[in-house]
């Protein structure tokens, strides 16, 4: 690919943060959840050492059935924003995906990106 193209794909990950971050694009309220109220019992009837939310999906025994998509790599940003979810996901024990792999095919620093971020988290489970 083109170091062109690679400039414009980079200023598009840009883009994608930027207007994720942007606060005109948050969601307003709660989508309706503000309009339900829970009723309160401090001492439910439930022992949480009887509690295992661990499940089986896609041919794996996961101990949480919690999942975070990857945010766009393939620039600084992203790749300090995917560390970050690395570690989250790592303690947390969610799989993490790492989004497209579009630019991996042809340009093997971006490949170098997820491996620097495993190697920092190698507990951590990645799903592309």
């Amino acid at each position: 690919m083109a170091k062109e193209d690679l400039t414009q794909f980079e200023r598009r990950k840009r883009d994608h943060l930027a207007l994720a971050l942007d606060p005109a694009h948050q969601a307003q309220g709660w989508a309706g959840f503000d309009c339900i109220r829970l009723q309160h019992e401090a001492v439910p009837d439930i022992n949480f050492v009887d509690v295992d939310i661990s499940c089986q999906a896609l041919g794996l025994d996961l101990p949480t059935p919690f999942f975070v998509s990857g945010m766009t790599a393939g620039h600084a940003e992203g790749q300090r924003i995917n560390t970050q979810l690395a570690r989250v996901c790592a303690q947390k024990q969610w799989l993490l995906g790492v989004g497209s792999q579009r630019r991996q095919l042809f340009d093997e620093q971006a490949a170098q990106e997820w491996r620097t971020i495993k190697k920092a988290h190698p507990q951590v489970q990645l799903m592309g």
